[in-house]
C-alpha cells in the first residue's frame, strides 16, 4: 500500500470514530508513525485529506455493494445484504463526524452528497435490472423512474428536517414504506422470495 491510500485510510477511521476537527495533522502524523512533513509533501492539507478519504470510503462502499449485488443469488437476498452491510458501516461512525462535516465544512459535504448519490444511482440501477432479469420485479415497469424514486427516498430518510431514522425504529420504516413498495414492483415470484426474507429485513434494515 502506497503512503497516499495510507494516510487516507487511516484518516477516514479516525474522523469517523472521533469526529472531523478534532483529529490534528500532528496527531494523523503520530498515528501513522510519519512526519507532519510526509502527509504535506502528499495533501496540500487538511481539507483535502478530509475530502478524498471520504471519497475513497465512498468508493469503496460502492464496490462492496456492487460486488453483493453481482454474487447474492438473488436480488432480493442482495436487498437483505446490503441493509446488514450499510447498516455494519453506518453504525461504526461517530455523530460528530457528520456534525463537523455539514458545519464546518459545508463545500466538501455538498461534493460529497452529490457524489454519493450518483454512486447510489448506479447502484440501485444495477440492482433493478438484476431483479427483472431475473422475473423478481415485473418487467413491465419504468427503472429509471423506480430509481429516481428510490434516490429521492433514501435522500428523505437522511433529511435533517425530517430525521426518520431518528424518529422511527428500521423495522418500521422497512414495513410501513419499503416493503410495500417492494410488494407492488414484484412478481410472485419475488413475493414469494420477499416473504423468505421478512425476518431478516426486520433486523438488517
Amino acid at each position: 500500500m502506497d503512503i497516499r491510500t495510507r494516510i487516507l485510510d487511516e484518516a477516514g477511521k479516525l474522523f469517523s470514530r472521533m469526529g472531523i476537527r478534532s483529529i490534528t495533522m500532528d496527531y494523523l502524523a503520530q498515528e501513522l508513525g510519519i512526519s507532519k512533513r510526509t502527509i504535506y509533501e502528499n495533501f496540500r492539507d487538511k481539507n483535502e485529506i478530509v475530502l478524498y478519504s471520504i471519497l475513497k470510503g465512498l468508493n469503496d462502499h460502492s464496490d462492496d455493494i456492487n460486488k453483493i449485488i453481482s454474487e447474492s443469488p438473488n436480488v432480493i437476498e442482495a436487498l437483505y445484504n446490503i441493509g446488514k452491510k450499510s447498516h455494519e458501516v453506518f453504525s461504526k461512525i461517530n455523530p460528530v463526524f457528520f456534525y463537523d462535516l455539514k458545519r464546518h465544512y459545508k463545500q466538501i459535504n455538498e461534493l460529497i452528497s452529490e457524489r454519493s448519490g450518483i454512486n447510489s444511482v448506479d447502484s440501485n440501477l444495477m440492482l433493478l435490472r438484476k431483479g427483472i432479469n431475473e422475473g423478481v420485479f415485473n418487467k413491465e415497469i419504468n427503472i429509471d423512474l423506480v430509481n429516481v424514486f428510490l434516490q429521492q427516498l433514501m435522500e428523505m430518510f437522511h433529511s435533517d428536517g425530517l430525521n426518520l431514522s431518528g424518529r422511527f425504529s428500521k423495522a418500521d420504516i422497512m414495513k410501513s414504506i419499503i416493503r410495500p413498495y417492494l410488494v407492488g414492483i414484484c412478481t410472485d415470484k419475488g413475493l414469494a422470495l420477499l416473504k423468505q426474507h421478512d425476518n431478516v429485513f426486520d433486523e438488517s434494515i
